[in-house]
Parts: C-alpha cells; sequence; structure tokens
C-alpha cells in the first residue's frame, strides 16, 4: 500500500535478516538514503553494537522456531514473498537464501 502513495526511491526497505548481519554497512545505506551526511566511525560502531532495546521474554522462553513450524510458514508466505520480491524488483525478498534447506 505504501507504494501507491510514495514513489519507491522515498521508501527505505531492508531486511531484519541482513541489518543483524551487517550493521554498519546498512547503517551506512540508511544514512545516505536520508541525506544524513557523514558520521563519525566511533558512532557508526557505538550504533552497530548496540543490544537490542527490546526484548521478547516470551520469544526467549519458547527457544528457537521449530522446523516444521518455519516450513509451514514458509509454504504459506511463498506467494506474497514472490509478490514482494517482484514488486521490489529484488530476489532477496523471496528470502530463499534464508530458508534453504528448512
Amino acid at each position: 500500500n505504501w507504494l501507491e502513495v510514495f514513489p519507491r526511491n522515498q521508501i527505505f526497505i531492508m531486511r531484519t535478516e541482513d541489518f543483524d548481519k551487517s550493521k554498519k554497512k546498512y547503517l551506512l545505506q540508511l544514512f545516505k538514503f536520508l541525506n544524513v551526511g557523514d558520521v563519525e566511525e566511533r558512532v557508526l560502531d557505538r550504533m552497530s553494537n548496540l543490544a537490542h532495546k527490546y526484548k521478547s521474554v516470551r520469544k526467549d522462553k519458547a527457544g528457537p522456531m521449530l522446523n516444521h513450524t518455519r516450513r509451514t510458514l514458509r509454504d504459506y508466505l511463498r506467494e506474497p514473498m514472490k509478490r514482494l520480491a517482484s514488486l521490489l524488483h529484488d530476489e532477496k525478498y523471496t528470502w530463499d537464501d534464508i530458508y534453504i534447506g528448512n
């Protein structure tokens, strides 16, 4: 729905899986997108190393997702993910790189 209101070049989209793997890289991309200007390396380092502010106690208690549950969700969401990848012109939004083998 957002893309019906705003042009794609005004919306910054990233996967949390990618951000978690390379926070500094995605912060730099975000700052460039926002035209923030140069950010000091020490500030980037500090931001990249911040702990998650909000943690779900219930998620911690539940533990990792069961493989069966992951497969069920992946199968259920496969078509919407394909449509998202097509809409964004970016195949990473199929999440195939994340779910291969699960």
